[in-house]
């Protein structure tokens, strides 16, 4: 007797796995019978009492049709929305259009011709105040000009100087300053970014965790919120699932270089950055 038989595997027509050896093997009338075992080189067959009994090539091939119908019409549907786009795609991608980021060069090169909305964008600095308030301000002002945009701060690090964000043009009573510890804090961003009440949240993330940032991301995609996470440009190093990653380069002269921009090709040179006045 033999006593290594393989586990039991059933098969369902009309669902997945693949058959595979057991108990059960069928002839050549295509009828089940009892025996078979480990050396059995036959398929594993139960179906429900209204299923017919068809051929298990047929059913193989009805599936095998199925499931590649399914994924053409997923694939379209996935390039329609731009989500995936082909890279040999001559024509520039037409996305859902962003809020401009006050410099018309980066812009240019932005695929949404500014920056995304529904995503998250990560500006990478090397020391604070080289810029990175300045670089969001125009953004942050035009979405506050709106009746009902709020821009939410999620614990910054620190105070934000109200004359200069007044003279930036940003409405200061329609920010909002939530103070959170560094646990909690990209809770507090996660949750204001999937609300749908915010136009725009930024945050400070401390962590490289890729994981947190792409629950942002989601939460940004869920919300149609635009995301900014402000970051040490050491984070360039690592991968993240943010859309849109842009580095401060304090110079002189100061420059942007975008290091990654989902449906297009980052520009292999910087791009000027100046002052505002």
């Amino acid at each position: 007797m033999d006593t290594h038989r393989r586990p039991r595997h059933h098969i369902w027509y009309g669902c997945l796995p693949l058959p595979s050896r057991g108990p059960f093997t069928r002839k050549s009338n295509g009828q089940p019978t009892t025996g078979g075992g480990r050396d059995s080189a036959d398929i594993s067959i139960i179906a429900n009492d209204a299923a017919p009994q068809r051929p298990l090539q047929s059913d193989l091939t009805c599936l095998g049709d199925w499931v590649m119908s399914a994924q053409v019409i997923e694939l379209e549907e996935l390039l329609r929305s731009r989500d995936v786009w082909r890279g040999n795609d001559q024509q520039r991608p037409i996305a859902q259009p962003g809020v401009s980021t006050g410099v018309w060069t980066l812009d240019e090169v932005l695929p949404s011709g500014g920056w995304p909305v529904g995503a998250l964008t990560e500006v990478l600095a090397p020391f604070d105040g080289v810029g990175e308030l300045e670089l969001l301000w125009p953004a942050l002002a035009a979405l506050t000009a709106e009746s009902d945009g709020l821009v939410v701060l999620v614990a910054p690090r620190f105070s934000p100087y109200a004359p200069a964000w007044h003279g930036a043009g940003v409405r200061l009573d329609r920010v909002q300053i939530v103070e959170a510890s560094a646990r909690d804090a990209l809770w507090t961003a996660e949750q204001c970014l999937r609300a749908g009440a915010c136009s725009a949240v930024v945050c400070w993330p401390q962590t490289n965790d890729d994981r947190m940032l792409r629950r942002l991301q989601s939460a940004a995609e869920s919300g149609q919120c635009h995301g900014f996470a402000i970051r040490p440009s050491s984070a360039g190093r690592n991968p993240s699932p943010a859309p849109v990653r842009v580095s401060i380069e304090p110079g002189p002269p100061r420059q942007l270089r975008v290091l990654k921009c989902r449906g297009a090709y980052p520009p292999s040179t910087p791009i000027l950055f100046p002052a505002r006045r």
